[in-house]
C-alpha cells in the first residue's frame, strides 16, 4: 500500500511540473504582470483572506 501511494504522489507531481512548464506558469513574471507566481500568490491570498491586515512600513 505504501508503495501504491508513493506511485501516485510521484505521478501527481511529475504532470504537475509537466503542466507548470507547459502553461509557462514558472517563467520570470505572469504574462501583463510585474509579479512572479509566487509574489500573485502571496497577494491573492492576502486579498481573499478575510481579517488580513497588511501594512507598508515606515520609512
Amino acid at each position: 500500500m505504501p508503495n501504491e501511494r508513493n506511485a501516485m504522489i510521484a505521478d501527481i507531481r511529475r504532470f504537475n511540473r509537466f503542466y507548470t512548464s507547459w502553461t509557462g506558469l514558472l517563467d520570470e513574471t505572469l504574462t501583463q504582470s510585474a509579479y512572479t507566481l509566487t509574489e500573485a500568490r502571496v497577494l491573492f491570498e492576502l486579498g481573499n483572506r478575510p481579517g488580513t491586515i497588511t501594512a507598508h512600513p515606515r520609512w
